[in-house]
C-alpha cells in the first residue's frame, strides 16, 4: 500500500471519528476562523537539469507561509494554504511556491483535551496543490529563466495546540505529488542549437515541514 492510501485511510478514519468524539466533549469548542504563519524547510527537487544532471540549488530551502482556515463545527474545516521558497544558488536565484486548498479533519479527543491551559488536536488534511516556480535555464541557452506550472494531490498531517482562547500553534508534515511538464530550451553548443529538455516533467513528490503560530477565534 502506498504512502498515498495509507494517507487517505487515516483521513476517513478521522472522518468517521472526527464527529463521535466532537460530540463527547464541548459542542461549538472549535468552530470559528484560524490565521496562522508558518516557517520551516520545503523539499525543492525540481530544478534538476536533465541534460547535465546537476542540481541547480539545494535539496532543501527555508520556507515561510500562512494557512487560513474555518472550523464549520469542531472537527472539520475548509483550509487554504501557502508556502514560498527561494534560493540564491550563486547569483541564478530560484523562486517556488505552493497553494494548497483542501479539507482538514480534526480528531478531538477527551484525554487531549483541558490539560492545564492547553487543548490538543490532531489532525490530517487532504488538499489539492498548485506549484509555481522561476527556475534558471541552461548556462548554453539563450533566455536564462524558465516558468514551471504544476499541480496535484496534497496530504498533510500534525499537530495544533490551543492556549487559553484564542493562541493556536502546532506542527506539520506536508506531501505534495505535483506534476508538470517538460520544460525545454534551444541549447547552443559549438554553434549548432538543438532543442533539448532542461527539466524533466512528471510527478515531483514535495515535503515539507513546517512550525506556525497564530490565533483561532
Amino acid at each position: 500500500m502506498t504512502p498515498m492510501w495509507r494517507f487517505l485511510y487515516l483521513f476517513f478514519a478521522f472522518f468517521i471519528a472526527g464527529p463521535a468524539f466532537a460530540d463527547s466533549w464541548h459542542k461549538g469548542m472549535h468552530t470559528g476562523p484560524y490565521l496562522l504563519g508558518s516557517g520551516g524547510l520545503q523539499q525543492l527537487s525540481w530544478d534538476i537539469n536533465a541534460r547535465t544532471q546537476k542540481q541547480e540549488g539545494n535539496r532543501s530551502e527555508p520556507l515561510a507561509g500562512f494557512t487560513f482556515g474555518w472550523h464549520l463545527n469542531d472537527w472539520l474545516s475548509p483550509e487554504l494554504e501557502t508556502r514560498y521558497t527561494t534560493s540564491n544558488n550563486a547569483g541564478r536565484r530560484e523562486h517556488m511556491a505552493i497553494i494548497n486548498i483542501g479539507v482538514s479533519n480534526t480528531l478531538l479527543w477527551r484525554p487531549l483535551m483541558g490539560v492545564g491551559s492547553f487543548n490538543f488536536f490532531p489532525y490530517c488534511n487532504a488538499n489539492l496543490g498548485v506549484g509555481l516556480a522561476s527556475l534558471p535555464g541552461d548556462l548554453n541557452a539563450s533566455d536564462d529563466r524558465l516558468s514551471v506550472f504544476s499541480i496535484g494531490p496534497g496530504i498533510a498531517g500534525g499537530i495544533r495546540v490551543q492556549w487559553k482562547r484564542y493562541i493556536y500553534f502546532g506542527v506539520q508534515a506536508q506531501e505534495d505529488y505535483l506534476y508538470h511538464s517538460d520544460k525545454s530550451q534551444n541549447i547552443a553548443i559549438g554553434g549548432v542549437v538543438t532543442r533539448e529538455i532542461v527539466y524533466d516533467g512528471g510527478f515531483k513528490p514535495q515535503f515539507a515541514l513546517q512550525g506556525m503560530v497564530g490565533v483561532h477565534y
